[in-house]
């Protein structure tokens, strides 16, 4: 019975997204044999207007970042991801536990706070409309827009959590389990799941 219900609920991917451990001589070495990062390195040095604000490549050690002016003067310096690497980038952006499966502006967002490679925003556009759970559990006619706010720093743990529920899911578990319980701790983002019915 335990190995059915595991089976059940683990259909949908719900935590794949891992973290990916990379060694710097490896990261120059996918940078460089990339084709799709040709023009970056061409471009090294130069200033390029981009949708009429600044942005630059550089290396830094051998490996190659963006320096990109958004319209409120603020630069990022974003690391330039090889093929090799997007999928990891894309799952974390979009997949990870603090991520929540946030639409295409916002997990375009999170990636260009630390990362550029050409044709990321299509890519991201691509990969949020074609996650698996997204498209399960969220009715394209049930989305609706919160107001955002500003969030006080949080000191103490379990001062301030949220609590979240995904589902229902399919298919259920031999125990009738449809849906997954979330709680993470604001103060050390530590994150705790049960599966559980509702019923």
């Amino acid at each position: 019975a335990a190995g059915k219900e595991t089976r059940a609920t683990t259909r949908l991917p719900v935590l794949k997204a891992t973290a990916t451990i990379i060694d710097k001589v490896t990261l120059e070495e996918y940078q460089s044999n990339d084709p799709s990062l040709r023009h970056c390195y061409e471009s090294l040095g130069k200033k390029l207007i981009v949708k009429n604000r600044e942005t630059c490549f550089f290396l830094v050690d051998g490996i190659l970042y963006r320096k990109h002016k958004l319209f409120s003067e603020k630069e990022l310096e974003q690391l330039v991801v090889p093929r090799q690497l997007r999928e990891t980038v894309l799952k974390l952006a979009h997949e990870g536990i603090l991520a929540g499966h946030q639409g295409i502006s916002r997990t375009t967002d999170r990636i260009l706070a630390e990362f550029f490679w050409p044709g990321v925003q299509s890519e991201t556009k691509r990969f949020v409309k074609s996650c698996d759970i997204c498209q399960r559990t969220v009715p394209r006619h049930l989305v609706g827009r919160a107001p955002l706010g500003t969030m006080p720093i949080i000191e103490t743990p379990f001062s301030r959590v949220g609590i979240d529920i995904i589902g229902p899911l399919s298919p259920t578990s031999s125990k009738g389990n449809r849906y997954i319980l979330t709680m993470v701790d604001f103060c050390n983002e530590i994150s705790r799941r049960h599966r559980t019915s509702f019923e």
